[in-house]
């Protein structure tokens, strides 16, 4: 075996030199290998060196029903041969005596081993080893084994043994010892053994001879319990239980190879975080840091970063941790101190972290690190946990474009060329605008030279943005209005856009539906049935683009959200599809995109002429809220009906509720709900916060911790939160809200579609009104329901209106009774017929004007 000694360590080495002893033994055949300087020191191992060249024989996989080597006929000889040889040990079991005797200490060896014979062989004590490894580890099958569950695993079983003794073998013993201090462990440094020539040795033979192992998913320590003949229980850790499992070392698989590492539990991944920094912080040389980013604790760093850990709050340990970090970096960072800003990045958003907005130390970032560097940057928030935060963003975003912009179009010239182009394109991939929704500030400046960045990018990649259309022919009777969408299932954006095409007048309009995605819901087939003709873009950026150019469009509405999560939607939207093209209010923000010509809203959510510094487009302006929604006035039964007791609410609780989704549950919001709740004495909180519309899946139990604590911090017992888990159909989120007192709207960012089943129900609903459309919606909601005295302006008057309401049950009752009224009446937003005829005649106005977007 040539390669005997460089594919992989110690544990490795152990079952390729068992094999190869094994195969020739049952042969009668000679080994060779490369000098094997450990197994001569450890084992007195003496055999012929590499005498000659011979063919190679690979063996790639560990199962025995398919080994070519084992199975080979006649048996193999005279040849080279490769692999690991990790059998299922039974195939080693019917030469256990042979294997003890391979890897038994030599004398002088044991000798110096003498001073853990006080430990090992005191005739009443029962020693526990555990073996944590931790420097090498977390990638592919060698994940990190959180330290909870080793300490579940003892809790549990060290009432039952004798006299216990906890011996620890790892590779990182500062770290890990301090985690099972309650034990008093005992290490190879305790006992005084040293073996400078094969350090790791001592952990390997005390594993070997404890009475109880638990081990790492590691040929290491399993190797070890297949030398320990006095062993009565042997554990490891296993992904798919989430603890330790028992297993017999000679029949088993010597590593779990099937369970790669996957996204953890929070807790587990907090102490994964721990672990990964420690190692980052353990480093001093710049190889070091490299190798170690590149190989398993690369990987898992990254994962980390992926399940976004760094969005939870912060315990006092890690704030005082990361301002330690912090301070070694701080005054400009390279690869002299890199393993500091890696152990950081574990910790805290990109805005988080001071200096990252100096550009000119950005190429002093290595070649290997630099594209997740810039990932990391440009990489937004999930979700925001403490108050300022949104605040923090938005400046640290705002700095970030406009330094990034003034580099590529003010400088007069860019140096490197390359590097700003992947930066451009990295703004183009990951910057997404969401944070800022939760934000009341103007970011028209902000919009536009972000959307430079990108427009940059994706023609220095090949794309013509521009398109000259031929003036439209006058004789042409109907105007051609595309309306573009991510897709057209059931969602929010459907149920807006529906009324217009359902509603618009067809003598005037020929309407052609753009799909990205095809949902085959229900409701996508419906609004097929409403249409001229659907068309399910091709893939790719480009042939979408054509597509649509092709059919010659007068108008374009882009009906998806160009601020939002679509890239697809974003990049499409740069590009000049039609003679005139036009965004309406489900795009939240202003797009800053040259192509779009026109904003569409209402006067109630961004009235003229003061709104129009909030838009590069050209705002118009529809009466009223501009919303016509889609929505079912009658439903089913609900699939499963609530009542207040399992809320932990009595007839006399005065419940506060909000479907606001999960997202903008900001902490300036979950402060003033907690004020309310402190002010009105036997009220609760009541939260639905995970529709369907957002995410499929939500950090639950991470808003849960992030509510009981805003509350704590506002005297307000736990108890007075309830979150419901989804609720399955519209029945019953109507269901459970017919059961509340007060509907609590969310802000900055306001309810609209989320507001329609409260006002069905007639909860009197509590709304605070800003500047921004994003922030009016729900105040215009109101005006056009005729009640008005339930907006509020500032977070006092929303709390003193909760307060008054809450106070009041004859109000409220009133109040029931005439939003009921209102809404099966037939408000302005759920008049369809009427919002399509509006629309019909601005889009008509609109889309005949051909002085605008031919180019």
């Amino acid at each position: 075996m040539s390669t005997f000694g460089s594919n992989g360590r110690f544990g490795n080495q152990i079952f390729q030199y068992a094999f190869l002893k094994i195969y020739a033994k049952e042969h009668d055949l000679q080994v060779e290998i490369p000098q094997w300087k450990l197994g001569t020191y450890l084992f007195g191992h003496n055999h012929p060196e590499i005498t000659e060249i011979l063919p190679e024989v690979r063996e790639e996989g560990q199962e025995l029903d398919e080994s070519k080597i084992i199975h080979a006929n006649p048996p193999l000889k005279n040849v080279d041969i490769w692999g690991y040889f990790q059998y299922h040990t039974s195939y080693y079991a019917q030469y256990k005596e042979y294997f003890w005797q391979l890897f038994a200490p030599r004398p002088e060896i044991k000798t110096k081993l003498d001073p853990a014979g006080e430990l090992l062989n005191s005739p009443d004590r029962t020693v526990v080893g555990l073996h944590i490894r931790l420097k090498d580890y977390g990638f592919s099958y060698f994940f990190l084994t959180p330290f909870a569950w080793y300490q579940d695993w003892l809790s549990n079983i060290w009432p039952t043994l004798d006299n216990p003794v906890l011996y620890i073998a790892t590779d990182e013993p500062d770290q890990v010892i301090p985690h099972f201090s309650a034990y008093n462990p005992v290490t190879a440094r305790d006992l005084n053994l040293d073996l400078p020539a094969a350090d790791f040795y001592p952990d390997f033979y005390l594993l070997s001879q404890c009475d109880v192992v638990a081990i790492s998913n590691s040929t290491f320590s399993f190797a070890a319990c297949m030398l320990n003949q006095r062993g009565k229980l042997f554990v490891r850790p296993h992904l798919p239980s989430e603890k330790l499992i028992p297993f017999d070392p000679w029949n088993s698989e010597p590593i779990f190879r099937d369970i790669k590492v996957a996204p953890f539990e929070a807790g587990d991944l907090h102490t994964i975080r721990q672990q990964v920094c420690d190692r980052w912080l353990s480093l001093t040389d710049v190889e070091q840091v490299k190798m170690t980013y590149l190989g398993g604790v690369g990987t898992d760093h990254k994962k980390i970063l992926k399940l976004g850990i760094q969005d939870e709050p912060l315990t006092a340990t890690d704030r005082e941790l990361i301002q330690r970090i912090i301070t070694k970096f701080s005054g400009g960072f390279g690869v002299s101190n890199l393993q500091y800003f890696l152990a950081a990045m574990l910790y805290q958003r990109s805005y988080q972290l001071p200096g990252l907005d100096q550009v000119e130390t950005w190429q002093d970032i290595p070649d290997w690190f630099r594209a997740d560097f810039l990932e990391y940057l440009f990489d937004p928030p999930r979700y925001f946990t403490e108050v300022g935060d949104i605040e923090k963003y938005a400046q640290y975003h705002d700095r970030l474009i406009r330094t990034i912009h003034d580099r590529l179009f003010k400088t007069g010239g860019i140096e490197n060329t390359k590097f700003w182009l992947d930066i451009a394109i990295k703004i183009c991939n990951f910057t997404y605008r969401i944070p800022l929704w939760f934000n009341e500030h103007n970011f028209r400046s902000l919009a536009g030279q972000q959307t430079d960045i990108i427009e940059y990018a994706v023609t220095q990649t090949g794309h013509q943005l521009d398109y000259q259309f031929a003036d439209r022919p006058q004789e042409k009777a109907k105007i051609s209005l595309g309306i573009l969408q991510s897709n057209f299932g059931h969602n929010s954006e459907t149920l807006t856009n529906l009324p217009m095409f359902e509603s618009i007048d067809r003598h005037k309009f020929e309407i052609i539906l753009y799909a990205i995605e095809v949902t085959n819901h229900p409701l996508e087939h419906y609004c097929q049935s409403k249409v001229n003709r659907w068309v399910h873009l091709p893939a790719g950026l480009q042939p979408s683009v054509n597509q649509i150019r092709s059919d010659d469009l007068d108008m374009l509405l882009i009906g998806s959200n160009v601020t939002g999560r679509d890239k697809n939607i974003e990049l499409l939207a740069l590009h000049r599809l039609a003679r005139v093209q036009a965004v309406n209010s489900l795009t939240l923000l202003t797009s800053g995109i040259r192509q779009i010509d026109y904003y569409i809203a209402g006067n109630l959510t961004a009235p003229l002429p003061t709104a129009q510094q909030y838009y590069t487009e050209e705002l118009v302006n529809l009466p009223g809220s501009g919303f016509g929604f889609k929505y079912p006035l009658k439903l089913p039964d609900p699939v499963s009906p609530p009542s207040r007791s399992d809320w932990g609410a009595t007839e006399e609780t005065v419940v506060f509720i909000s479907g606001a989704n999960f997202y903008k549950l900001i902490p300036e919001l979950r402060a003033t709900w907690a004020k309310i709740i402190r002010a009105v004495p036997n009220s609760m909180l009541v939260l639905y916060p995970f529709g369907l519309n957002w995410a499929k899946k939500y950090p639950m139990r991470s808003l849960a911790r992030q509510m009981q604590r805003m509350f704590s911090e506002y005297g307000v017992d736990s108890e007075r939160i309830f979150l419901c888990n989804q609720l399955p159909s519209q029945a019953d989120v109507n269901a459970t809200l017919d059961l509340a007192d007060i509907y609590l709207d969310a802000y900055p960012y306001t309810g609209a579609l989320s507001l329609l089943a409260p006002l069905q129900v007639g909860l009197p609903v509590v709304v605070r009104e800003g500047e921004s459309l994003r922030s009016r919606r729900g105040a215009a909601i109101l005006q056009e329901m005729g009640h008005p005295e339930l907006i509020t302006n500032s977070e006092a008057a929303y709390i003193q209106l909760a307060i008054d309401l809450a106070k009041d049950a004859a109000r409220r009752q009133k109040l029931k009774q005439q939003l009921r009224d209102r809404f099966s009446n037939i408000p302005p937003f759920l008049d369809s017929l009427s919002y399509g005829l509006q629309l019909g005649q601005l889009l008509e106005k609109l889309g005949r004007d051909s002085s605008v977007g031919r180019s």
